[in-house]
């Protein structure tokens, strides 16, 4: 007994199985059978792919199906929302499908799923279904439990009395024959349930003591049984109080009276071989079981009346009439309009509507079925049909039946004719059809579909009010008509929904130029621009609308729409709006404060929800006056002179560059670094303490930001910080005179000795140039640097090789092609008025020619030898090519000693050796690490070039530092070119200094 039991609240118990993306074998149940029947072919401008690849029909999420659907032109379904009862696919014109069944139509295996199969087998001492929701077994024979439930550590059983034979299986069907006389049980397992009956077969058996009482024992584990004073309702519920069973009651009903019509008498042979009532007539007699519960047993007292009464046709059937939470559809009858059907295998066997054939006039069905429609909230409804399959009609001529929708029904309460007759009822579609396989053409299963412009709207109207559920009933057109009278399928209602979701609301909303761009944004330009971002969770192209409301916020005084912009994709419109007459040109937006807003739109014309104007980004202030640059002091640097030192701190002052300024805030960077803010207090003046982090030339700039946010010109403050003690610096900038000034201090000038050394125009860094050298001469100075000494030694310098045509002025900028003198076109081109004007052959670029002779830019001499050299070398097989031939590259080389023959050791590149290129060489012998270091245009992390070797100066050279010249073995290695910035250090560069010298000046960050 305790018949079609429901696990409810599944997703309490089974969430887990629910939520996991699967691969699904095949899908059974004519709903899901009917989607690839059902694809829709691709709409005009969809790309489909050509392919001998089998099309994917399914993909473990949305955003995978929708792109796989688009790019095959099929339905592709998501996986990962696949239910029970339902599927979604994505479609190719980028909206979705929901298909889904009143019923379950799959369960879960493992981490796929298989079709609902009801199927008893035997398994050992008991019988189990192949595949349902519940997981169930019936007993085998004996004395264990007639039938028992489980979900994890939760269960319930029920035993009959007596030991029970072996059952007979028929299909879903388990038959335990006479457990009393002439009383048989059978159990049905359906996908989330099962049902009991007995089956009471004659007159003698009926008058059986026993059957005035019928008890059944019960057993729970985590669960219990309660029952409903008000309306009768057993629950069966969790330590939550979650129901997980429930039942409406109990009845018994006889069979038909006995017919001679041909119909009738076929429909009862019918109804006989099945156990059932005739599906024409009904019972004759249907009675109410009370039901008594207790924790252990629940006992029936079926009605001796009707069981010894002498019009009672047998068989009789007593069924407690339990079902489950996931079937939400129930039959009302008119003849009977207090009952309440949700139970009882009796009415659950097909829908019923209509007038029931040969009956009493008021013997009137309707058949109601509950939707879950939480997929479809905020979602537009593009096309929506809902169908069933037609088992049987009374008439061969096809006849119509309609789809109504009504007031919500729920499986925890009674739904009767009377309780649902006087509810908000609305007609949505109408259908005609027939299916009677024994008398008409035309056999049963016909499955129809409902579909109207009131249907959708229904949906529409659910989705709007996010509604979890509609309610629709199946009613025939006449109900006095018995012609209408219809068998429907039972669980073979499903609704097949096209739906699209609507846009997202817009993110990421930016207002640009701006400096500071948060909100409220102030900016100086009268034609500002406005971005935004918007997502739709079908994908697809979006239109994105714009206006810009002036300070009211009540007049539009611009706005927009862009489309064919991808799903998640950022779009800029510059605000733009028609001149006003007689004007020409819109000048822009004056200044002044306004706001502005965004959606976005889909090819369905659905819109998401506007930005509001009172989000803070919504808020633009339009200022387009600057303020003066402003002026910045210092009290320990100036601009012209090298004073301090790394690491020692100075106070700068930012001062309007005028008064009216209203500056309340000063951006600035110290050489290119981290931005930072500080604000200026009422007469704009701030002071910052700032401590520079190298020596050399520093570059403070500073901008002022006045209170409508609109930004200054730029200040810069170069100041000189002084090297550290032993350090050298020779700019060779000076332009004329016989020697170059050292810093900090001018106690090591370099003199120029030799002939062919000249101050040229064509400098790397500073501002007047640098040294050019023509092999002849070189500067040179007293010893800077203690070779040995713990913390080594760096020496760098800029070098530039000449090129073939050899010039001391600046590289020329390339004429623009195609321009001459005066902007008039140039160059050579085809004769208009010839058709034999041969093209002009461009002229061959001269050949490169590099130097052939060792050059040396920056050594420090011993007695009979340079120390260490750093410069330009063509002697050595650099790249350890197998001919041994040498390489032209660059080099940095120590001598192992102060004499001729001593071996030497040196680390060079042949990476950026070019003529006419400035390049950056710096190198350094690190004791510690026992390494000499090679390092060209900056290290390998601003793709600069690094060689190094074992070695280490081993002796201290104390004749002259040399730039231009060194000693080689047997040759003065003397430079052709240019030389500039030359350094050198009593310690190791780390990279970062290195890197900051390699800089050329335009690649410093600038504040935009």
């Amino acid at each position: 007994m305790l018949g079609a039991l429901l696990r409810a609240a599944r997703s309490r118990f089974s969430a887990a199985l629910l939520g996991g993306a699967v691969v699904c074998a095949s899908l059974a149940a004519a709903p899901s059978a009917a989607v690839a029947a059902s694809a829709e072919v691709p709409p005009t401008g969809t790309t489909v792919i050509s392919n001998p690849v089998k099309t994917p029909s399914e993909a473990p999420d949305e955003e995978t199906a929708i792109d796989l659907a688009r790019r095959y032109g099929s339905p592709v379904e998501v996986v990962a929302a696949r239910t029970e009862f339902s599927q979604t696919f994505a479609q190719p014109d980028g909206t979705m499908k929901l298909r889904q069944a009143t019923s379950p139509q799959r369960v879960r295996r493992g981490a796929g799923w298989v079709p609902v199969d009801t199927t008893l087998k035997s398994a050992g001492d008991v019988v189990r279904p192949e595949a349902t929701t519940l997981d169930m077994w019936f007993s085998g024979g004996g004395s264990a439990p007639m039938v028992t439930i489980t979900d994890g550590s939760k269960s319930l059983s029920m035993t009959w009395k007596d030991s029970l034979p072996e059952p007979v299986l028929d299909g879903d069907t388990a038959t335990y024959a006479d457990v009393l006389p002439g009383v048989d049980l059978k159990l049905t397992a359906s996908v989330g349930s099962f049902s009991e009956v007995l089956v009471v077969k004659t007159a003698e058996a009926a008058r059986n003591p026993e059957l005035a009482s019928i008890r059944f024992d019960l057993a729970t584990e985590g669960l219990k049984l309660e029952q409903d004073s008000d309306t009768g309702f057993i629950r069966v519920v969790d330590p939550s109080g979650s129901i997980v069973f429930i039942s409406d009651g109990a009845a018994m009903w006889d069979s038909p009276a006995p017919t001679t019509d041909g119909k009738q008498a076929a429909s009862r042979e019918v109804a006989a071989r099945a156990e059932l009532p005739s599906a024409e007539t009904g019972p004759a007699r249907t009675e109410t079981v009370p039901v008594q519960v207790t924790a252990s047993a629940m006992t029936l007292s079926p009605s001796v009346d009707m069981l010894t009464h002498p019009d009672t046709n047998f068989p009789v059937y007593i069924d407690p009439g339990y079902d489950n939470l996931d079937e939400i559809w129930t039959v009302v009858s008119r003849k009977n309009p207090t009952t309440s059907y949700w139970s009882g295998n009796g009415y659950r066997d097909y829908m019923r509507v209509g007038q029931n054939w040969q009956s009493s006039a008021d013997d009137d069905w309707r058949t109601l079925a509950r939707f879950s429609t939480a997929q479809l909230k905020k979602t537009e409804i593009i096309k929506a049909s809902v169908h069933v399959n037609v088992w049987h009609t009374a008439d061969c001529v096809p006849s119509p039946f309609q789809l109504w929708v009504t007031n919500s029904i729920s499986r925890t309460a009674p739904v009767t004719w009377n309780s649902t007759k006087d509810k908000t009822w609305k007609r949505l579609a109408e259908v005609k059809a027939t299916a009677n396989k024994q008398f008409c053409p035309k056999d049963g299963n016909d499955e129809v579909g409902f579909k109207s412009s009131a249907l959708k709207k229904a949906f529409q109207d659910a989705a709007d009010r996010d509604q979890s559920a509609i309610t629709l009933a199946f009613k025939a057109k006449s109900e006095g008509d018995e012609k209408q009278w219809k068998k429907l399928k039972a669980d073979s209602a499903y609704l097949d929904i096209d739906y699209n979701h609507r846009p997202g609301k817009v993110g990421e909303r930016k207002v640009s130029p701006c400096l500071e761009c948060t909100a409220p944004v102030a900016t100086p330009s009268r034609k500002p621009k406005l971005t935004m971002k918007a997502t739709d969770p079908d994908g697809g192209k979006l239109k994105y609308q714009y206006r810009v409301y002036e300070s009211t916020r009540q007049k539009i005084v611009a706005s927009t729409e862009l489309g064919g912009i991808a799903s998640g994709a950022k779009r800029t419109w510059t605000v733009a709006a028609k001149p006003v007459a007689p004007a020409k040109v819109w000048p822009g937006l004056s200044d002044g404060t306004y706001y502005w807003i965004g959606r976005a739109c889909d090819s369905y014309n659905q819109c998401g929800p506007w930005s509001a104007t009172t989000d803070p980004i919504a808020k633009i202030i339009v200022d387009n006056e600057n303020p003066k640059s402003p002026v910045i002091t210092s009290d320990l640097y100036s601009e012209n002179a090298w004073k301090g030192g790394v690491g020692q701190s100075s106070k700068f002052t930012f001062r309007p560059g005028t008064a009216s300024d209203n500056v309340y805030q000063y951006q600035y960077q110290l050489n290119g670094g981290e931005k930072r803010f500080k604000d200026a207090d009422s007469n704009g003046i701030t002071e910052v303490p700032i401590t520079p982090t190298k020596d050399s030339q520093n570059v403070l700039t500073v901008k002022a930001i006045d209170k409508a946010g609109n930004l200054s010109g730029v200040s810069d403050f170069e100041f000189w910080v002084a090297l550290e003690k032993g350090s050298w610096y020779w700019s060779l900038d000076e332009g004329e005179g016989t020697s170059a000034e050292s810093v900090p201090e001018n106690n090591r000038p370099a003199g120029i000795s030799g002939s062919g050394v000249a101050w040229s125009s064509v400098g790397m860094m500073g501002s007047a140039g640098s040294a050019q050298f023509a092999g002849q001469g070189q500067f040179t100075t007293s010893s800077v640097l203690k070779t040995t000494a713990v913390a080594g030694f760096t020496v760098a310098s800029w070098v530039r090789l000449p090129s073939p045509e050899t010039s001391d002025a600046p590289p020329e900028e390339p004429e623009t092609p195609g321009t001459g003198e005066d902007g008039d076109p140039g160059g050579i081109g085809d004769d208009p008025d010839s058709e034999d004007s041969p093209p002009v052959e461009p002229e061959e670029p001269p050949a490169v020619t590099l130097p052939t002779a060792n050059q040396a830019s920056v050594s420090q001499d011993g007695n009979k030898r340079s120390m260490f050299r750093l410069g330009y070398r063509t002697d050595l097989n650099i790249d350890k090519s197998a001919d041994g031939s040498p390489d032209p590259g660059w080099c940095f080389t120590i001598a192992a000693a102060d004499t001729v023959t001593a071996s030497e050791t040196a680390v060079c590149t042949t990476e950026y050796v070019a003529t006419g290129e400035w390049t950056h060489l710096a190198a350094v012998a690190d004791p510690l690490t026992n390494e000499i270091r090679l390092y060209v245009n900056g290290t390998p992390s601003v793709l600069g070039s690094l060689t190094a070797a074992t070695g280490k100066a081993t002796w201290d050279s104390t004749g002259d530092f040399a730039i231009g010249r060194g000693l080689g073995a047997t040759t003065t290695e003397r430079w052709i070119g240019w030389i500039d910035e030359v350094y050198a250090l009593p310690r190791v560069w780390n990279d970062g200094e290195i890197n900051m010298r390699a800089k050329e000046p335009e690649e410093w960050p600038e504040i935009e």
